[in-house]
């Protein structure tokens, strides 16, 4: 085997959602590499136990070098021995700039929130980590529409 691959549990926030870009690549990874490990192993764990995970976009304005800047936090639930569920956040990268520009523009700037929905993660025998994910916004924003309205 090449590469490993899994949290594929397309787990999505609560609320009415529609896929509005198609599967991308976090950006920033290797800047990111202890929380994006940490986050790898929860994953896992939380796929063992059949636990929630997945991932929120948090939008940046304040981010020095781009203010069109959404950060990529992985979320994964823990249980405690003697305790409630807690969710776990991890920051592990960024919406690509060019993806992240479009979206201030047609969904944020509206006053509208993003979901974040993970699609994969792979590992390859080199290391190198691959996580995709799919920008979820209300309905009215799904990808084929909000490309149509841009012209």
């Amino acid at each position: 085997m090449t590469y490993q691959k899994f949290g594929l549990g397309r787990h999505r926030p609560p609320g009415v959602w529609v896929e509005t870009t198609l599967a991308e690549s976090v950006a920033g990874i290797p800047h990111r590499l202890p929380y994006v490990r940490s986050w790898l192993k929860a994953v896992k764990r939380a796929e063992r136990q059949g636990l929630y995970y997945g991932l929120e976009l948090i939008p940046e304005p304040l981010n020095s070098h781009d203010e069109n800047a959404i950060q990529v936090v992985g979320l994964v639930e823990r249980n405690w021995p003697f305790m409630a569920p807690v969710i776990e956040s991890y920051h592990i990268g960024y919406v690509p700039a060019f993806t992240a520009a479009e979206l201030q523009t047609d969904i944020i700037s509206q006053g509208l929130r993003l979901g974040g929905e993970l699609y994969s993660i792979y590992i390859e025998v080199t290391g190198h980590i691959d996580v995709k994910f799919v920008a979820l916004a209300p309905p009215g924003y799904e990808y084929t529409e909000r490309i149509e309205k841009r012209g």
